[in-house]
């Protein structure tokens, strides 16, 4: 769910653009919030689709090794871990995922350049490679791939971040809070977690959401009684500073 830190944070930036031009309604403003809000959320489940499209890039890799008129020993019998990672099949088959993202359109289809650089980057890692050569493996193994993906690779992409930031204007402050999300969302699957696994809701409750709302409504409405109480307390302050 989206965290009370990130809804100030999100109410702070609509109040900020809001007393520059002091052109929105209250009604505008709540309007403006809550989009920034489902745009987050629409972040979180981009997401959690990431790892199954580097999954069928790396398959489709591994397909295109095996037809060649002279493949490798390594084309030959590639490694198949990473295309057979069972925590990124819970991924694949949840189907609250898959509504989410049909509904909203959220796919990676049409940005398989970046895909391509995340993966390069991502085999690179110490992590994937130990992963990748451990001479067993199981369900722990797969999710710890899958972890150390959100935690340690995304957030330090520059690829990815300028990706971001020309995607949506909503997304420039969210990938810390979202990547939390989505590794604790990555956290709760089990074994037998099936299709059915729920994710993070937009709120924890329907207090966060209320939360929003009177925050944000409370500081338009005693912008005039808060500024003079400021300019009471700092007299040699600038308050427009």
């Amino acid at each position: 769910m989206i965290s009370r830190r990130l809804l100030r944070i999100k109410i702070l930036q609509v109040l900020f653009a809001h007393f520059r031009s002091e052109n929105d309604s209250l009604n505008n403003l709540e309007k403006e919030l809550f989009l920034s809000i489902e745009k987050s959320y629409q972040l979180y489940h981009l997401l959690l689709l990431l790892p199954e499209e580097l999954v069928d890039f790396a398959q489709n890799k591994i397909d295109l090794g095996r037809q060649k008129l002279r493949p490798t020993p390594e084309e030959v019998n590639p490694n198949t871990r990473f295309v057979e990672n069972k925590a990124i099949d819970k991924l694949r088959i949840n189907q609250s995922l898959i509504n989410y993202s049909t509904e909203k359109r959220l796919n990676w289809r049409h940005h398989p350049e970046l895909i391509k650089s995340i993966y390069s980057k991502l085999i690179l890692s110490d992590y994937y490679s130990q992963y990748m050569s451990a001479e067993t493996n199981g369900f722990a193994d797969d999710k710890q791939l899958l972890l150390n993906f959100f935690n340690k690779e995304l957030g330090d992409l520059d690829d990815f971040n300028n990706f971001l930031e020309e995607q949506s204007i909503y997304w420039n402050d969210d990938l810390e809070f979202v990547l939390s999300m989505a590794t604790k969302t990555v956290k709760k699957f089990t074994e037998s977690s099936d299709e059915s696994a729920e994710l993070m809701p937009m709120f924890r409750n329907e207090d966060d959401e209320d939360f929003a709302k009177k925050l944000l409504r409370k500081v338009v409405l005693r912008h005039a009684e808060n500024v003079k109480l400021i300019e009471e307390y700092t007299q040699n302050w600038e308050v427009d500073r």
